[in-house]
Formats: structure tokens, C-alpha cells, sequence
């Protein structure tokens, strides 16, 4: 009972600070239950060059994860989709709040992640798609949301 309570308190609190963030279209993946950037509702999403891109999640495991791995694609104007390389917040266990690796099925579970914007980009909007995959690289969710950097 407590732990429901406890559940029911993080998702109003959460709720607050909600950032509308849509469907992927690159991959395939539920939507988190829960997504605030920070300083973010409405996008697109403004970071400055140099700046982090700051995410909160809230996501619910859909079956037995021993590790996961958090993806970035990037839709770039001209440039078609790029991977950006997440280097150590790629280990999805490591920055998870509430929990750790191996995760249970059904677990809720709530995940910080930072994304370092590069200085020399600047002046450009992209589509962003944040997703994790799982061991054997099943998607555990995915959310896309438009970032411009001034």
C-alpha cells in the first residue's frame, strides 16, 4: 500500500513538469510515461552551445533487463540522420534514480540523462530521438523532440 502511495505522490509531482514530446519515427519504442526536459514544455527546446540538454524519465520495463543502452539520433537539415555519441551516459543502469541493474518486468523506473550540445553547433534546429535498447538491442522506449540551438 505504501509503495502504491509513494508511486501515486512521484507521478502528480512529476505531472508538473511534463515536456510534450512526441512519437519516434526512426525507431520503434513505447513513449515514456513521463518526459521533462529541464527549463522545457513546449518545444522545441532551446540549449545553448556548450550547454547540456537535461532529460528526466519515467519509463516502465516491459520484461527482465540485465543492462541497457541509451541511443541519440539526430535529424540534421542537410545532413540526413546522425548518431550522437553519448560516450558514459550511454550505460542507461548507471544514471536510472529509483533503481538498478538487472531490472524486474512491470518495474517503473525513473532515468536522468544529460546531453552535451557542442559549441561549434549553433543556429540550427534538430529533431532529436532518445531511445534504450535493451541486451539483446530490443527497444525499451523512445521519445523525439525538437532542440534548437541559438
Amino acid at each position: 500500500m505504501l509503495r502504491l502511495v509513494l508511486l501515486l505522490a512521484v507521478f502528480s509531482l512529476v505531472k508538473a513538469q511534463t515536456t510534450n514530446v512526441e512519437q519516434c519515427v526512426i525507431h520503434q519504442g513505447a513513449l515514456p510515461v513521463n518526459t521533462y526536459v529541464e527549463g522545457c514544455l513546449n518545444p522545441p527546446c532551446f540549449v545553448e552551445p556548450g550547454g547540456d540538454a537535461v532529460l528526466h524519465l519515467i519509463f516502465n520495463a516491459p520484461h527482465l533487463i540485465t543492462s541497457m543502452e541509451t541511443l541519440v539520433t539526430v535529424e540534421v537539415p542537410g545532413l540526413g540522420v546522425l548518431q550522437f555519441p553519448l560516450e558514459e551516459y550511454a550505460v542507461t543502469c548507471n544514471f536510472l534514480t529509483n533503481s538498478y541493474c538487472p531490472i524486474l518486468p512491470g518495474e517503473v523506473l525513473q532515468y536522468s540523462l544529460r546531453l552535451n550540445i557542442p559549441a561549434i553547433i549553433s543556429s540550427i534546429t534538430v529533431m532529436i530521438e532518445f531511445y534504450v535498447v535493451d541486451e539483446h538491442k530490443n527497444t525499451v522506449m523512445c521519445l523525439r523532440v525538437p532542440v534548437t540551438v541559438p
